[in-house]
């Protein structure tokens, strides 16, 4: 799981539990609220009694067998009573203060986790973007891919079946990992039979086909690509090639006995420079021809 979804998932989980909390806290200052509505009720009626109680003194003229100390300590214990209730009420809008400086607190971290999560929103619509586009892209190169495997298989099927001399048609196939297969008319893959000069000549149209299709024209530098072929096969290769590499400069190292007077009459309306290559005394001596 990613660094932005764990995030994301822990403020989702933190937003309810910090609107509990809130909740809490005020469900609490309602209640204190009504502690102290109900406190100070009991107050002002125990003050009535107090006040009730001194009137009645000063009205009357007591006899003697009339217990002043005991509506004093009536009185006193009253009074008492008032103490111990506004110090009730001054504990309880305490707590209060307490409570609502604990609702600001919850608030502001409300509105904290409310714009974390809105920015994990945005970050998490940018990952799906991406993820999205990643398929996407991933989705085109394999079918670009494909396509350039199945050029490159077509045009190597062409190339082969030119340039082999043989009168029986071959399928040339690609497989994904581009391992090249040669089915004979029954369906049999011949790739493990072929002789020397098929390999060559598939060699050949491989390259040629691969070259073709990747619309770059590299030079091209080919050692012996007629010295495993016999003379009857060289003069279909010679007419052939240089039209699969057209526009591309291409050098041939060959020896005399594959660069035939034959081979040379194909090749001189594609070829610009000849070079000899003359080896005597341990020293190469390039000639032009």
């Amino acid at each position: 799981m990613s660094l932005v979804m764990q995030e994301n998932l822990e403020g989702k989980a933190e937003i309810p539990r910090i609107i509990n909390d809130g909740k809490e806290s005020v469900e609490d200052i309602i209640s204190n609220r009504k502690q102290i509505s109900e406190k100070q009720d009991e107050l002002e009626e125990v003050d009535r009694e107090l006040r009730d109680i001194s009137n009645e003194l000063k009205s009357y003229d007591l006899p003697e067998d009339v217990d002043v100390s005991s509506l004093e300590s009536q009185r006193s214990e009253i009074e008492g009573r008032i103490s111990e209730m506004r110090q009730e009420i001054g504990r309880v809008e305490h707590e209060i203060e307490t409570l609502d400086e604990k609702v600001d607190e919850i608030d502001e971290k409300w509105r904290e986790e409310a714009a974390k999560e809105s920015k994990h929103r945005t970050m998490m619509r940018k990952l799906d973007f991406v993820e999205d586009a990643h398929e996407e892209l991933t989705e085109i190169k394999q079918t670009i891919l494909a396509q350039i495997r199945e050029n490159t298989e077509e045009n190597m099927n062409r190339y082969f079946n030119d340039l082999i001399w043989k009168d029986e048609d071959y399928t040339v196939e690609l497989g994904e990992d581009y391992t090249v297969s040669v089915y004979g008319r029954h369906g049999d893959n011949k790739i493990g039979s072929l002789s020397a000069g098929e390999k060559q000549v598939l060699a050949l149209s491989f390259m040629s086909a691969l070259t073709k299709i990747s619309g770059f024209n590299a030079p091209i530098v080919i050692d012996t690509p007629l010295g495993r072929i016999s003379s009857k096969p060289k003069k279909r290769i010679a007419q052939n090639l240089p039209d699969y590499l057209m526009d591309t400069q291409i050098t041939f190292l060959m020896t005399d006995e594959e660069y035939t007077d034959e081979v040379r009459a194909h090749l001189q309306n594609s070829v610009a420079n000849e070079y000899l290559l003359d080896y005597s005394n341990e020293v190469t001596e390039v000639k032009g021809r």
